[in-house]
């Protein structure tokens, strides 16, 4: 059974001991959801829609309007569970090192006021060495349920807990244990800390964004603080930024301020954030390794790519999709429509659902004119080909020659790479060049083992067995 139930704007808090020590007598902890195991949380995930075979026998009008709803359904699949564990684990390990009832947390509290006063937009006056925060970064194609597995994840959460009482004493807490913002078309830091108060304010019923943003004269060293200071007083779980790739609209340097704004609320407060965008964000976190890792948090990235053909996750997502039908006679799923879907969709999510939408409408409008209302690979065909769906698949199209040329220049690159030219094998050095040479392979063949540990033990690579 559920401790909460799944969707709740708000609840009152249910605590739960820990069994780590390191999570126990933290309220914010104790009082979130159970961590359920694989096959909860994959009922959990599941996005299910109120179905009745009897609804086929529907008008034709009515039953293209049922059609709609189909948009409404989400299967899980492997990446959804990666994900949803993944933000579990940074809500909670982002709350160790901040505990409401210590004294470390009060006086970080007092720090973050000293920050509010001086308008210290840097946090030089927060220590910082307790943070803790275990964020990472969701990227994917456009149509691959990015916004989907995520809002999915959160629903295990009441977005605000309400805290009176914890351990016989007084606790009087309003616990935002997420947030969700859109990285601004303009990529401003001022913009997304304005968004932050109206969101807010939206959420908790408070005056923020008049009192501290709003008006001309409202600087960025006034709002930053601020922010961060609030983000703490309500125990700030996880941060949602989506559309980061809109930080390739920035003006000269804008990207920059704003990953290094990120930066500090991970290092400095301890905030956990989940940066969620398309590929495009990859090129703007890759100029170098230590924006990646630091953007990236703890937990590193999850890629969303196109599911697989004759893989378990298109089988489970085209059985998922397929249970939904409208049309007056009952199509079974045969390898054969799963093949042509998967062939015309490109294994995107989006386009697939879409693209059987609007298959069921077309036999939909078949069967008025005496036809089989039945689905077949010439429906899915003639679906993809209509005007509804024809910009769609040029999309995907262009997308998929863009990676397949991408795939094979990055094996071209690494031939290149393994390939050395004879006129180098011909080249000769003086012998004091070579005699460093030759000590510099023998280091560099005992080189590789120690640099991954090295970099592990400094927390710059994450492995799967890592614990947060």
């Amino acid at each position: 059974m559920l401790k909460y139930q799944l969707n709740m704007a708000k609840a009152e808090a249910i605590y739960t001991p820990q069994v780590r020590a390191m999570y126990q007598n933290n309220p914010w902890i104790e009082a979130l959801p159970d961590n359920p195991d694989d096959k909860e949380l994959f009922k959990i995930l599941k996005g299910k829609i109120p179905y009745d075979a009897v609804e086929r026998e529907l008008p034709a009008y009515e039953r293209r309007e049922c059609v709609q709803s189909l948009s409404q359904v989400f299967v899980p699949w492997g990446k959804s569970g990666e994900i949803a564990r993944k933000i579990y684990s940074a809500i909670r390990a982002g709350y160790v090192t901040r505990n409401p009832i210590e004294q470390a947390w009060m006086q970080e509290m007092s720090e973050l006021q000293n920050c509010v006063n001086q308008k210290d937009a840097g946090f030089r006056s927060v220590a910082g060495t307790n943070a803790n925060a275990c964020g990472f970064c969701l990227v994917g194609d456009s149509g691959m349920g990015k916004t989907s597995a995520v809002n999915h994840a959160l629903a295990m959460f009441p977005q605000i807990i309400i805290h009176s009482q914890y351990h016989d004493k007084e606790f009087h807490c309003a616990q935002l244990v997420w947030m969700r913002l859109e990285c601004p078309q303009d990529a401003s830091v001022k913009g997304l800390c304005s968004e932050f108060f109206m969101e807010f304010d939206r959420l908790l019923g408070d005056n923020t964004f008049a009192k501290f943003a709003s008006g001309g004269r409202t600087t960025l060293d006034q709002m930053i603080p601020r922010m961060a200071l609030m983000a703490q007083r309500h125990g700030l779980g996880l941060l949602v930024i989506d559309e980061i790739q809109n930080l390739s609209a920035a003006k000269s340097g804008g990207a920059q301020r704003m990953l290094n704004f990120i930066v500090q609320l991970v290092n400095k407060i301890g905030i956990p954030i989940l940066l969620v965008g398309t590929p495009h964000a990859i090129d703007l976190l890759s100029p170098d390794f230590m924006s990646i890792r630091r953007s990236t948090g703890q937990q590193g990235a999850c890629m969303l790519d196109a599911l697989e053909s004759k893989s378990n996750d298109w089988n489970n997502f085209t059985k998922g999709i397929w249970r939904y039908q409208w049309t007056a006679d009952k199509t079974e799923l045969s390898v054969e429509l799963q093949d042509v879907l998967y062939e015309l969709s490109y294994g995107n999510i989006d386009a697939a659902v879409k693209l059987y939408m609007e298959a069921q409408r077309l036999a939909i409008t078949l069967g008025q004119v005496g036809k089989s209302e039945i689905i077949t690979t010439e429906t899915l065909k003639q679906a993809a080909a209509g005007d509804s769906f024809r910009l769609v698949l040029r999309q995907l199209a262009i997308e998929h020659e863009r990676k397949n040329k991408d795939s094979k220049q990055d094996v071209l690159t690494q031939q290149d790479c393994r390939e050395v030219p004879a006129s180098r094998k011909r080249q000769t050095m003086p012998k004091q060049q070579t005699a460093g040479i030759r000590n510099h392979s023998k280091e560099s063949m005992r080189t590789d083992e120690d640099i991954l540990a090295s970099l592990a033990a400094n927390g710059q690579i994450v492995t799967p067995e890592d614990e947060f």
